[in-house]
């Protein structure tokens, strides 16, 4: 009888912990927010690649499981979303920057 009811509680906190993928998509949106506001500085061209990869990934899975969301999880979204995309933003205009500076470079040069 003990066993039984030990058995059936492990049961219960095993289904309870699961979470559904729509959840799933939204701790990854969170954990990745993370992720880049805190190491954008560091990453790499080709991590910058990866980001881009990534957050294409995590957006599918939030669309696809969108009705399932509260009206609280998409406004969660929706914020998680813009600190994401200024991020990536700030990193545009870095590497446009970048990039402008080396063309006005070089058209002073061959001003000279």
């Amino acid at each position: 009888m003990t066993k039984r009811i030990i058995v059936m509680l492990c049961v219960i906190f095993a289904l309870a912990s699961c979470t559904s993928p729509a959840q799933r998509a939204l701790k990854d949106l969170e954990k990745f927010t993370t992720k880049i506001e805190e190491k954008s500085e560091t990453f790499t061209q080709e991590q910058w690649d990866e980001i881009g990869d990534e957050y294409e990934r995590i957006s599918d899975a939030i669309d696809a499981h969108h009705s399932e969301y509260t009206d609280q999880e998409l406004e969660k979204i929706g914020q998680l979303n813009a600190r994401c995309l200024v991020a990536m933003g700030k990193h545009a205009l870095k590497s446009i920057k970048g990039g402008l500076g080396g063309i006005l470079e070089n058209l002073g040069g061959m001003l000279e």
